[in-house]
């Protein structure tokens, strides 16, 4: 259970980077967030298309002082890094607890949705931050800091990262607006259920 975990360790001392909040309970508070007129408007005029798709999910970080590796080995993304999406797609994040510098604020790299450099697109998802840096500039990295209630929009295939918690846990709700297209089999995309 979530109230057992302690500086990032489960009572069997396993480590707990990130937990990745099952909820299969119908939540009508997630739903209206995910189904806000506004929200669809905004991914609407974004994605180009009324989103088929909207999968909540909410994502709880505690405090603690695991070693980058071990955040890294249990899901934790503390490294830049684009998602790869078959589909143009929109999340829609909202900070469930305050979040700052040292309680898991999220650092977005502006404008690199857009454009990468050609290591950047041929190699790993997963980039040093050295290079992204190198590429966009010190300027461009954007900490997103914020009230619990907070709520930002990001393109999926821009450079970003969670920043560790170390005073404060982290607990974000993201939703993610799509087509609800997946590549399902080989390479030919269609409709998952």
């Amino acid at each position: 259970m979530i109230a057992d975990v302690r500086n990032g360790r489960s009572p069997a001392g396993a480590p707990v980077a990130v937990a990745d909040v099952n909820c299969t309970i119908p939540c009508a508070a997630m739903d209206r967030v995910a189904a806000d007129p506004l929200l669809m408007e905004i991914t609407r005029a974004y994605l180009g298309y009324r989103p088929q798709q909207v999968k909540t999910r909410l994502y709880w970080s505690p405090v603690s002082d695991l070693p980058d590796d071990l955040r890294r080995e249990n899901g934790q993304t503390i490294d830049f890094h684009s998602d790869i999406e078959p589909t143009s797609a929109l999340y829609v994040f909202f900070y469930i607890t305050a979040a700052d510098r040292e309680s898991g604020a999220h650092v977005a790299m502006a404008r690199s949705h857009r454009v990468k450099s050609l290591p950047m697109v041929f190699s790993s998802s997963f980039q040093p931050e050295h290079r992204v840096l190198a590429h966009y500039g010190e300027a461009s990295q954007v900490i997103i800091e914020g009230d619990a209630g907070f709520g930002f929009l990001e393109d999926p295939a821009a450079f970003h990262k969670v920043l560790p918690p170390q005073k404060a846990e982290r607990r974000v709700l993201p939703s993610r607006y799509s087509s609800g297209m997946h590549i399902c089999r080989g390479r030919r995309a269609e409709r998952c259920g």
